[in-house]
Parts: structure tokens; sequence; C-alpha cells
């Protein structure tokens, strides 16, 4: 699908970009990303830039689709905090020697698996504003069966904003809660603990990444 540069410019503002920030994200100059949003009209998918910045606009969240006979250009908020949560995990979690993407064949699957030295897996499931008590129990229910899945006794929960809530959800105590900022971007940070009598399954083995 071939985008113009006027829909670059929509896309890198909704991602509040500046053009070195989406020359870095596409690998490639400055002076390309200017040049590629100088120009009127389509650019053309056979331009290596222009593929480049493409790709490393859907990376980040953003959506393009024809509707109405128009190239729309949209946010997909959660896929772009995945993307962050992803390229700065070694950050996030110092502690974890070793990350696995978990096989998309399994009914239900984290966005990430974690193993520390001890070899004991961490789970990371990441969404995007959990506005009510509702949304969130629903995320903490479902953290807590990956938790189970994989033998964790350590599930994390990344979210734009969370609720005040109780410090325990069900057999999920909250341990910590912090706000970190990811390219400049905030997000909450929960790090819970799974109770012993929950934790009927074997540990899972992890997937390459």
């Amino acid at each position: 699908m071939d985008i113009s540069s006027e829909q670059v410019r929509a896309a890198r503002a909704l991602l509040r970009w500046e053009q070195k920030d989406l020359a870095e994200a596409a690998q490639i100059s400055l002076p390309s990303v200017k040049r590629l949003e100088g120009q009127e009209g389509m650019l053309s998918s056979e331009l290596r830039s222009a593929i480049a910045v493409k790709q490393a606009l859907e990376a980040n969240g953003i959506r393009f689709a024809w509707e109405f006979e128009e190239l729309s250009v949209a946010l997909n908020v959660e896929k772009r905090l995945k993307a962050k949560v992803d390229s700065l995990r070694n950050n996030i979690f110092p502690d974890v020697v070793e990350w696995s993407t978990p096989s998309s064949s399994g009914l239900i699957r984290p966005d990430l698996v974690g193993f520390g030295r001890d070899r004991k897996p961490i789970v990371v499931e990441v969404k995007r504003c959990l506005r009510s008590e509702k949304e969130f129990r629903g995320a903490v229910t479902q953290l807590k069966e990956y938790a189970v899945q994989y033998g964790a006794s350590t599930a994390v929960l990344i979210s734009q904003s969370v609720p005040d809530t109780l410090r325990e959800v069900g057999d999920l105590e909250i341990l910590s809660r912090n706000t970190l900022f990811l390219s400049r971007e905030r997000v909450e940070v929960l790090v819970f603990s799974l109770c012993a009598n929950t934790m009927t399954n074997e540990p899972a083995a992890p997937h390459s990444a």
C-alpha cells in the first residue's frame, strides 16, 4: 500500500515524533526524512526510504487503512506501547537474563516471558488504558492464568493508566507499583506475586525469541 507525504507527517504527529525520531526509527538519514515529507502526493512503494518509514511507523502502532475511498491514519496505542516495552525490556527488568516470545499456537499467551538467573519465569502483559476497576480486574485475572500456565510466581502488568485498587486482587498480591517514562510516555508498572497454592502447573519450557 502506497502512502503519501501528508500521511507520513500525520502519523509522525500522532506519535509526537520529531523528524529525527522518525529517521532513527526507520534507520535512515534525517535529510532523507525531510525529502520524503517535502514531496507532494504519494510516495513510491519501491523507494527504500519510503518502505523503511512505513515499516517504522507501523511497528510503533500506526495503522494505514482505506476508509471511504481515502487512506486514513490511526494510532494503535496498545501496539505502540508493546513495541516500546519490547525495545526497553532489559532496562525495565534488569534482573531478567533471557526473554522469550511465547508461541501463538496456545489459546492464551502473555506478551513476554522472562527468566532470571535462577531460571524462575516471570510473565509480562501489556495493556493500554485500564480505566475502570472492572477492566483492571479482568486484566489481572488473565495475568493470573498466564502465571499458572508458565509456573511463574511473579507477574507484571504494564499499562498507560490503572485505577487505584486494593492491595490484593484474587490470588495476586501487588508487590510494587511504579511509574516509568518510555520515550517520554508515562506508564504504570505493577508487579504481582502469585500465591503458592494456585501454582499447580509445571513451568513451561522457554521458546526461542
